[in-house]
């Protein structure tokens, strides 16, 4: 898939949107696919805003697997997003004219009238403007405009996001203040980072068809849309992660919160789906959560899943996506409100993340040990300080741990098969892993270990970016020569 993807998202960036969903057509065409087979050609379908290709390659999925769970929440997740589906006229199977019927009638106009009920938005100045820009900016080169189909009656209208191949500017950030246009933005930066996360709280679908047809269940659920965002925004300041609450302008509220400094995406990507679990009970069946961003990365010629921005008006609605206070009301001006704006520290995220392992992922654990700037006791242990002492490596990873409270899988298994051959090694590994959030606690020793350690040769095939950066090139006495490990540097 990768080499046909890459061209068709390549045209998708170029703004070719017509070619690429004909290129993607054709491409199915020439393809056996069957049931969840389908799905990562129905994301790259959604990926390029090609969404009749999409939601046929969902449903032939759910026919073909009934009964699989991730073909059935892909599909719901779907319909939920982009509301009832319209029949396209076209031979059946004629994937490529159907999707060239459906960009005909693309708009990006407004599907509804504004509604003249919410209070008007305070101009921006240009330091606002510029601000924004700054504080919601997300993938560079590329931002999302969202369409409507107003060909079709206003109760089956369908509307998406279209990737455009240019940079977001305070020029479109304007427009999209001033309600002619309504931009999105890809999250994942081209170096991997994002700077913000965001909690998109929705009302389901069978929510929305039962509020259609009794008014005063339409009435409870937005009560319970409403109450639940407050609280998941109280919720989340008091574990110390401020964020922005804003009325989506459709079905539901977003809650943004803003970096201090960039993260990895793939960080906030396991930090985002513990913080599901987290919050999973105290949602109403009548509401839906997700996060973002969506995916732990992107390829180099990918997007992602995307994100409105705040502050522009719904095409399908006609609303505003206003800023809300803490009791759900929109901010008369909500440029003083992100001018002062508090951002997420990293080390904040990262006690948080480290909780909700703690609590959610594999049950409650204790509190680690200290690791602080001044060196805890247990790095004064003899065999501890003797391998640290001897191995660039290991005390490099150390140090690693203790500063940027990450390690990867090759990391963790290089200390676990040195360190860990000694009982207070264990202790030290225990004290690190816990430091890292995205270390599962299972993979913490109980034990010291048994058998051989790890070899210098496998140290350097697992963490060679470490190695290549290192002076890793120990003498040992003749009896270590036959097999050089970092446990010769122990008395």
């Amino acid at each position: 898939m990768n080499e046909a993807a890459a061209h068709i998202r390549a045209l998708a960036a170029a703004g070719e949107l017509g070619e690429a969903g004909q290129c993607l057509a054709e491409q199915l065409a020439t393809l056996t696919l069957t049931g969840p087979a389908r799905l990562p050609w129905a994301a790259l379908a959604e990926e390029i805003g090609a969404l009749e290709l999409a939601n046929e390659q969902l449903r032939a999925a759910a026919r073909e697997a009934p009964t699989d769970a991730a073909v059935a929440a892909e599909l719901a997740v779907f319909q939920a997003d982009l509301g009832p589906t319209r029949p396209v006229a076209g031979p059946s199977g004629s994937a490529g004219s159907e999707e060239g019927d459906f960009e005909a009638q693309r708009s990006p106009g407004l599907g509804a009238q504004i509604d003249a009920s919410q209070p008007d938005l305070v101009p921006p100045t240009p330091a606002d403007i510029a601000r924004f820009l700054h504080l919601f900016s997300g993938r560079e080169g590329v931002h999302a405009r969202q369409w409507v189909d107003e060909a079709a009656p206003i109760a089956s209208r369908r509307h998406g996001y279209g990737p455009q191949a240019s940079p977001l500017t305070p020029r479109l950030i304007e427009a999209h203040l001033a309600g002619t246009t309504t931009l999105g933005v890809y999250p994942i930066r081209l170096d991997g980072t994002v700077t913000f996360f965001v909690l998109d709280l929705d009302l389901t679908r069978r929510a929305l068809e039962a509020g259609a047809q009794h008014q005063a269940t339409h009435h409870r659920h937005r009560g319970e849309l409403s109450e639940t965002a407050l609280g998941i925004q109280a919720g989340l300041a008091e574990l110390g992660l401020p964020t922005l609450l804003v009325d989506s302008g459709h079905k539901g509220r977003h809650l943004w919160g803003l970096l201090a400094a960039p993260q990895p995406a793939d960080l906030l990507h396991r930090f985002g789906r513990l913080l599901l679990r987290h919050l999973a009970p105290s949602l109403p069946p009548a509401l839906s959560l997700e996060f973002f961003p969506k995916q732990p990365r992107v390829e180099a010629d990918g997007l992602g899943n995307l994100i409105k921005l705040p502050l522009g008006i719904h095409r399908l609605s006609g609303r505003r996506a206003t800023l809300l206070d803490q009791r759900g009301r929109p901010f008369p001006d909500p440029w003083p409100v992100l001018e002062a704006a508090p951002r997420i520290e990293p080390a904040a995220l990262l006690d948080v993340f480290a909780r909700l392992r703690d609590e959610v992922g594999e049950g409650a654990a204790p509190a680690p040990p200290a690791l602080g700037s001044a060196a805890p006791e247990i790095l004064e242990d003899a065999p501890v300080r003797a391998i640290l002492g001897g191995c660039i490596v290991l005390a490099t990873l150390t140090e690693q741990a203790r500063r940027t409270r990450r390690l990867s899988h090759d990391e963790r298994v290089v200390l676990i098969h040195s360190l860990g051959h000694h009982a207070a090694g264990v202790r030290l590994i225990e004290a690190l892993f816990r430091l890292c959030p995205e270390v599962p606690l299972r993979d913490i020793p109980q034990k010291p270990q048994r058998g051989h350690p790890i070899s210098c040769a496998r140290i350097r095939a697992r963490v060679a970016h470490l190695t290549a950066q290192l002076p890793c090139h120990c003498a040992f006495p003749p009896q270590g020569a036959d097999y050089p490990s970092p446990l010769l540097h122990t008395p």
